[in-house]
């Protein structure tokens, strides 16, 4: 939010209640068919999955064999979930 653009309280609740990227990806999925919705979901799990895949990498390069762990730990819960929506049968 850019204040010097801002001269009145109206401008400033304009730009409080303009629909924030979130809000705008939300609702674009909510207008989305079943199918299409599924392969955003699988996106979103891949991506999550490939983070949680560097950082468990990472730390154990570091030497930090706990926190690798934990963070496999998680790699391996989005991977199934990944697997559980991919099952998922929308024909």
């Amino acid at each position: 939010m850019n204040f010097s653009e801002i001269n009145t309280p109206s401008q400033l609740f304009e730009m409080n209640s303009a629909a924030s990227d979130y809000d705008k990806a939300i609702e674009a999925v909510g207008e989305l068919s079943y199918k299409e919705a599924q392969d955003v979901a699988l996106h979103i799990l891949q991506a999550l999955g490939t983070v949680h895949q560097d950082v468990t990498n990472s730390e154990a390069e570091e030497g930090n064999t706990q926190s690798a762990i934990a963070w496999a730990k998680d790699e391996a819960k989005i991977h199934m979930a990944y697997n559980l929506v991919k099952d998922v049968d929308l024909d």
